[in-house]
Parts: C-alpha cells; structure tokens; sequence
C-alpha cells in the first residue's frame, strides 16, 4: 500500500484572494454569489470574523449584503431570493 500526502499542495481555493477582490469591487448594488454553497464557510471566515463565530445566523447575514451561497447554480438564478434583489429595479 502506497499513500502519498502533500501539505503544502495549492487547492487552487485562494479564498483570501478572492475576498480581497470583492472588497475592492463591491458596491451598494453588487449581488454575490458563492458556488458552491459549502464555501459559505471559508469565504465568511475571511469576509466577516462576527459572521463566522454567528455561524448560525450566517444564511441571514448573508441576505443583508447581497450574499448568496447556491448550489446548483441554475436554481439560484430563477429563486425569489434572487429576483427579489432586482424588486426595486
């Protein structure tokens, strides 16, 4: 039996990065979406500390800034969640 472990192996994630990112871009207006939604947890991890430790009310959270975390993708696009973003458009 062979087993092969890597620890510094890039999972290609860089959820810091991408936080970063959308730092910089979001605006009042922007619509995030995380996909696939078992990322909801490392991407607040970085985003918001007081979000992550309210882990619980982290769906809630997520509403209030335009945060979606989805899966499957083509779901989200057609949920009232979604569309009522854009109610006031």
């Amino acid at each position: 039996m062979a087993i092969t472990f890597r620890p510094y192996e890039d999972n290609k994630r860089r959820v810091k990065e991408v936080v970063q990112t959308i730092n910089k871009l979001k605006t009042r207006e922007s619509v995030v979406v995380i996909c696939p939604s078992w990322l909801d947890l490392g991407f607040v991890y970085y985003y918001n500390q007081g979000y992550f430790k309210d882990y619980k009310n982290l769906k809630r959270n997520f509403k209030t800034l335009f945060f979606f975390n989805v899966l499957p993708l083509p779901d989200f696009l057609i949920s009232e969640d979604f569309i009522s973003c854009f109610s006031g458009i």
